[in-house]
C-alpha cells in the first residue's frame, strides 16, 4: 500500500508542470531551514537566558552567604571577646571585693557589653546574667525577661553546656529584645571563671533577623533562609517568614545534594531557584525567581521572529512566483522555437529581452538559425569543394541530436531542482556554439578551437556524469596558431560515442602538442575499445579519399560514419597542404590515438 502510495506520488510529482514543481521543491528548500532555524535560535536564546539568571542568582547567593558567614562569625567574636573581658573583671575585681554585685564592676561590666555592641556592629543587643540573676544590660531599652528566660527549655540546655556556643534559631521567643515578639536569633554561652572554673553567669548576645532581611533588599526575586526542618527563618516576603516550605519539588531540591540551581514548577508557574548551605546552623539560603520576569524580553522577541518569519514566508511566495515566471517563460519560448526549428522553419527567431545564459542562448541560436538558412539556400551537394566544406561544417555546427540531448538535461536539472547545474549547463550550451560560430570565421586559433572543445566536452560530462575524464597540455606557442574551425571536437566526439562509451571502466581522453621538424602535432588520444587492424587501415586509407566522389555517394549510415574525420581532414589539406591532415593509431582494448599534424608558419598576428 506504502509502495502504491509512492508511485501515486511520484507520478503525480512528474506530471506537474515545471512552474509548479520549481514551488513545490523551493518553497520547502526555503521556508523550512528558516523555521527550524528560528525554533533553534529561540530555544537557544531561551536556554542562554535561563543559564546567565541562575549563574546570577548563584552568584548573589555566594556573596550574601558571605555576608551572613561574616554577620554570625562576628557574634562568635563577640562571644569570646566578652568571655576574656568578663574573666578579667571579675579577677582584678576579686583582689578587693568577692561580690559580683560590687557596684563598680556592674558599671565595668554593663560599659563593656555597651562597648562590644558599639565594635560588633551587627549585633541587635548584648545581655549577661549573673548566677545570682543579676542582669547586664547592652542598653537599658532592652526588655527584661530573666523570668520567662529561666523556665525556658533553652536556658536548662544552657546551664547544662560546658561553654561552648549555643546558637537559638530566629524566632518570635527571644529575650533581651528592644521590641517585644521582634524576630531575634540568640548566641548563648555560659561564662566560666577562667582561674576556678566557677561559673560566673551566661551570656545572650541577639541578633536581629532585620539584619539578614536587609541583605536581600534590591534583589529580584524572592530570597530566604531556610532551617533544617523546611521553616523559613528570615525572607524578603514577609508574608512567608515563619512558615514551612510544602512544595514537593522545593522540598526535593532543598534536599538535594547535586544540583544548585534548575527550574521548578509551583503553584502553576515556573520558577527559577538557588541555594547555598551556610556552615551555621544547617541553614540554607534559597532564591526564587518567576521565570515570566526574566524572559519577557524572549517573548517580545519571539513575536518579532515569528511576524519575521510570516513576512519572509509571504516574500518567499511571491519571490517563488516571479522566479517561476523568469525560469519556465523562457524556456518554453525555447521549446516552442525548436519545435519550429526542427520542422525545417529556420527563419523563426527567438525574441529574448534577457541577457543570461538563456538570452545568449537565443541570440546565438537565431544567429545560427539565420546562417542555416542563407547556407541551405545557397550551397548544393554539387557545388565547388570549398562551398561544400562550408556547408559540412554548419551542419556539423548544427548538432540536433547533441542539441536535443543537452536541453533534455537541462530540463531534467530544472526537474530535480537542481538549478544551479542547469544554469551552468546552459551556459556552456552557448558558450559552445558561440564559440562555434566565431562570428562566422572558417579558422580560429588553437586556443579558441580548445575553448570550443573544452565546452564540448563539458556538456559531455554533464549527460555521461563520471563516464570520463579529459586532459589538456598544449604549448602556449602552438595556441597562437590558425585551425580551421571545428577540427577537434569531431575527433573528440569520435573518440566518446566510439571508443569510451564501450569501456566499462572510467575512461580518460588527452589533448597535447609536440613539434616535429618544421610542423607541429597535435595528439588526441583515449583508453577505449580501440580499432582493429582491418579498421584501422580501412579508415587511413578513407580519410584521402576525393571528398567530392564522397558528396555525389547517397548519405546511408554508413557513409555518415566517418563523414565528420574524413571533412576535417580534407579541410586541414586544403588549409595548409596537402603533406598535413590525420592519422589514426589504435590497437583493440587500447585506445586510440589521432594525431593531427599542422603547418608551423600560420599563426594569427
Amino acid at each position: 500500500m506504502k509502495k502504491l502510495k509512492s508511485i501515486d506520488l511520484k507520478t503525480a510529482f512528474n506530471n506537474l508542470s515545471i512552474k509548479r514543481k520549481i514551488t513545490a521543491l523551493y518553497l520547502p528548500l526555503a521556508i523550512v531551514p528558516m523555521i527550524l532555524f528560528a525554533l533553534l535560535s529561540t530555544h537557544l536564546y531561551r536556554e542562554s537566558i535561563v543559564k546567565r539568571s541562575l549563574d546570577s542568582m548563584a552568584e548573589n547567593n555566594t556573596l550574601i552567604v558571605s555576608q551572613i558567614e561574616s554577620i554570625l562569625s562576628e557574634a562568635e567574636s563577640c562571644s569570646t571577646y566578652l568571655t576574656l573581658s568578663i574573666n578579667n573583671l571579675v579577677y582584678h575585681s576579686s583582689t578587693r571585693t568577692n561580690r559580683l554585685g560590687d557596684v563598680k564592676f556592674n558599671s565595668l561590666l554593663t560599659n563593656e557589653l555597651s562597648y562590644a555592641k558599639l565594635i560588633f556592629k551587627d549585633i541587635d543587643a548584648i545581655a549577661f546574667v549573673d548566677i545570682h540573676d543579676g542582669v547586664f544590660l547592652s542598653h537599658y531599652s532592652l526588655y527584661n525577661e530573666l523570668a520567662a528566660l529561666k523556665n525556658s527549655p533553652h536556658f536548662a540546655l544552657l546551664k547544662s553546656s560546658s561553654g561552648y556556643n549555643l546558637w537559638q534559631d530566629i524566632s518570635q521567643q527571644s529575650w533581651f529584645n528592644t521590641q517585644k515578639n521582634k524576630p531575634t536569633m540568640t548566641l548563648s554561652k555560659k561564662v566560666w571563671n577562667i582561674q576556678t572554673g566557677e561559673t560566673i553567669g551566661y551570656l545572650f548576645i541577639n541578633i536581629s533577623e532585620d539584619r539578614f532581611a536587609a541583605l536581600f533588599n534590591g534583589q529580584l526575586g524572592t530570597y530566604e533562609i531556610v532551617n533544617n526542618d523546611a521553616l523559613i527563618v528570615s525572607s524578603n516576603d514577609r508574608e512567608r517568614l515563619f512558615s514551612v516550605v510544602t512544595n514537593t519539588n522545593l522540598n526535593t531540591f532543598l534536599k538535594t545534594d547535586q544540583k544548585t540551581s534548575e527550574l521548578v514548577t509551583h503553584d502553576h508557574k515556573v520558577y527559577m531557584v538557588s541555594k547555598k548551605a551556610l556552615r551555621h546552623l544547617n541553614w540554607t539560603l534559597m532564591s526564587e525567581a518567576n521565570l515570566e520576569s526574566y524572559t519577557a524580553d524572549f517573548r517580545n522577541l519571539l513575536l518579532l521572529t515569528l511576524a519575521l518569519l510570516l513576512t519572509i514566508i509571504y516574500i518567499d511566495i511571491a519571490l517563488s512566483s516571479v522566479l517561476n515566471q523568469w525560469i519556465t517563460s523562457p524556456i518554453n519560448k525555447l521549446i516552442g522555437g525548436l519545435k519550429n526549428i526542427a520542422d525545417g522553419r529556420f527563419d523563426y527567431r527567438f525574441s529574448m529581452k534577457t541577457n543570461d545564459e538563456i538570452g545568449i542562448f537565443a541570440e546565438q541560436f537565431n544567429h545560427m538559425s539565420e546562417k542555416i538558412g542563407e547556407l541551405l539556400t545557397r550551397i548544393s551537394l554539387q557545388e565547388e569543394k570549398k562551398r561544400a566544406y562550408e556547408l559540412a561544417l554548419i551542419q556539423e555546427q548544427i548538432k540536433p541530436h547533441f542539441l536535443y540531448n543537452t536541453l533534455d538535461i537541462i530540463m531534467k536539472l530544472i526537474e530535480l531542482g537542481q538549478l544551479k547545474k542547469a544554469q551552468k549547463a546552459t551556459k556552456k550550451l552557448a558558450d559552445f556554439y558561440r564559440h562555434s560560430l566565431s562570428g562566422g570565421a572558417a579558422t580560429i586559433t588553437v586556443a579558441e578551437e580548445l575553448r570550443l572543445t573544452t565546452d564540448y566536452l563539458g556538456l559531455q560530462k554533464i549527460r555521461y556524469s563520471d563516464a570520463f575524464d579529459f586532459s589538456i597540455v598544449v604549448s602556449e606557442e602552438m595556441q597562437h596558431m590558425m585551425i580551421p574551425k571545428l577540427t577537434l571536437q569531431p575527433i573528440v566526439e569520435n573518440a566518446i560515442y566510439h571508443g569510451l562509451k564501450y569501456r566499462s571502466e572510467n575512461g580518460l581522453i588527452t589533448i597535447a602538442s609536440y613539434m616535429e621538424k618544421d610542423c607541429w602535432i597535435l595528439t588526441i588520444t583515449d583508453n577505449g575499445v580501440g580499432l582493429t587492424a582491418a579498421h584501422l587501415i580501412h579508415l587511413n586509407g578513407n580519410l584521402n579519399a576525393p571528398m567530392n566522389n564522397f558528396l555525389d555517394q547517397p548519405w546511408d549510415q554508413q557513409s555518415l560514419k566517418h563523414f565528420g574525420i574524413r571533412n576535417v581532414n580534407h579541410r586541414i589539406k586544403l588549409f595548409f597542404g596537402s603533406d598535413f591532415g590525420l592519422t589514426y593509431k589504435s590497437a583493440e582494448q587500447e585506445g586510440t590515438s589521432v594525431h593531427i599534424r599542422l603547418s608551423k608558419g600560420v599563426t594569427h598576428d
